[in-house]
């Protein structure tokens, strides 16, 4: 069932738009201030973080103002009409982890809740977990149909762990830490043009699988979960351009380039990868939402470099913590 994309809204250091990234990161706009946290021997710890929050937000107040500001940057098409009655939330946060505990979205959720039943999904695919059940949700009283993704590593605790546990020194260089959100409304395209929403692209499908390499493991990737993932996405027509943390770290690296090899025949020679995290740092468990609200902007503005990329479907994928891979096929244009 197609969906369409009637708002989106991305937050992270280095835009509060989804425009902005697109265009802030292709223009070569600089850097975030560059971090203010240290060891206790003074070596700056990486990370970038946003500037109306500054450094010292608690992290509730953090995934509050990032989780509400995209979900305010998605939701004003809808503004004049839409009623809680006929919405429905899906929330993606990251399962606990130090610095972050059961209760650190607690305060998003209430705020969403203003907006719809709210439904939680977690890690980083999460979104794409989310997405499969959008669908089924949609009916004459369910018109409306958000998915919000929030996280943020600006945390001491949070910065500790990662300064105490570095990446092996076999992996990759990854992006620092880093936080955002990002948000999606989902409506059924008659109903979009009915209410003379702007649709800024469509949603086709998604998928999600299992995988025995994660990011606590030394199990050998072999890209056949993603795979498995990519085979319950429609076959034609092929994509041009996918969006994915494949610049992140060697497991998530290797997945993708694996599995998309295996599928090559879902793929034109010449197509785009990017990835958003190599430029705004770790997101965590908004990184799936972030590369498709990304991924369906860059179309939808025509801001590839492949030609004729924007015309065909894009793909958006993650891999959370714990191994669940997560793929879908959206497009930035009308229904």
């Amino acid at each position: 069932m197609t969906l369409a994309i009637c708002g989106l809204g991305l937050v992270t250091p280095f835009g509060t738009t989804p425009a902005e990234h697109v265009f802030y990161l292709r223009a070569g706009v600089p850097a975030p201030p560059a971090s203010p946290f240290e060891t206790k021997d003074g070596d700056r710890v990486d990370a970038s973080f946003c500037r109306f929050l500054g450094a010292a937000a608690p992290i509730e107040e953090r995934l509050l103002q990032l989780g509400a500001r995209a979900l305010a940057s998605a939701m004003a098409p809808l503004a004049a009409w839409v009623k809680p009655s006929e919405t429905r939330v899906m929330l993606c946060t990251s399962r606990p982890r130090p610095g972050l505990d059961v209760h650190a979205a607690a305060r998003l959720e209430k705020h969403l809740a203003s907006v719809g039943d709210v439904r939680k999904w977690f890690g980083d695919a999460g979104a794409f977990a989310a997405l499969r059940e959008v669908p089924g949700l949609i009916t004459p009283d369910v018109r409306v149909v958000v998915l919000v993704a929030a996280d943020s590593f600006i945390e001491p605790r949070t910065l500790e762990d990662r300064v105490r546990f570095p990446p092996s020194y076999w992996n990759m260089d990854g992006p620092e830490a880093s936080e955002g959100a990002a948000a999606m409304v989902l409506m059924d395209p008659y109903q979009a043009r009915r209410q003379s929403c702007p649709i800024l692209g469509t949603f086709e499908a998604a998928a999600i699988a299992a995988g025995a390499a994660h990011d606590d493991n030394d199990e050998p990737v072999d890209g056949a979960p993603m795979v498995a993932a990519l085979r319950q996405l429609p076959d034609k027509p092929r994509v041009r351009s996918s969006f994915g943390p494949w610049r992140v770290d060697l497991l998530r690296r290797d997945e993708w380039h694996l599995a998309s090899a295996r599928m090559h025949d879902r793929f034109y020679a010449e197509s785009e990868f990017h990835c958003l995290e190599s430029a705004t740092g770790r997101l965590g468990a908004a990184s799936g939402l972030a590369n498709a609200v990304y991924g369906v902007t860059m179309l939808k503005h025509g801001a590839t470099d492949v030609l004729d990329a924007a015309a065909s479907p894009c793909l958006a994928w993650a891999l959370s913590p714990e191994g669940t891979r997560g793929v879908a096929m959206l497009t930035g244009g009308r229904a």
